[in-house]
């Protein structure tokens, strides 16, 4: 996946490059499969992340996870603040108004999933329902010690 992140170079704003057409309306060929060519012509955007169920550790408060935010931010070249990712819509004024503009609503399916979404607990029971109190207060330091373990990733 990081690969795939890596080519389609998000941190400089440009994911999207799409090939010029000819003058006769048709995709320029030259530059129709190689994603690296130099014809392509670059599209700014501004990716905002949404999480769910599966990355729910980005939600969590804390200066100990906003340092793996930080992280997740610089390496896929996201406009998200350092805070808690957000999980609804609700919870970001930037992705309602984008939202808004383009007349979408989007949101993760793991609402209508009852084991993912423990309403009389609460979102952080149902996600890390497996982990102890003083384990999810580790778990910056894990993650971290994993990235390390794997080098660039």
């Amino acid at each position: 996946m990081l690969v795939i992140v890596r080519d389609l170079h998000l941190t400089d704003s440009t994911a999207i490059s799409p090939p010029p057409a000819t003058r006769t309306g048709q995709v320029d060929r030259r530059a129709s499969r190689d994603r690296r060519s130099r014809l392509r012509l670059p599209v700014r955007v501004n990716i905002h992340y949404m999480n769910g169920n599966h990355d729910w550790y980005f939600h969590l408060p804390g200066a100990n996870f906003d340092s793996i935010r930080q992280k997740v931010i610089d390496r896929l070249g996201l406009r998200n603040s350092v805070s808690s990712f957000p999980h609804d819509p609700s919870e970001s004024t930037t992705i309602q108004s984008i939202f808004a503009q383009h007349q979408v609503y989007a949101r993760h399916g793991d609402i209508f999933d009852p084991f993912s979404d423990v309403k009389e607990k609460g979102r952080n029971y149902a996600c890390l329902t497996k982990l102890s109190h003083a384990q999810v207060h580790e778990l910056p330091g894990v993650l971290s010690q994993r990235r390390t373990e794997r080098k660039g990733i």
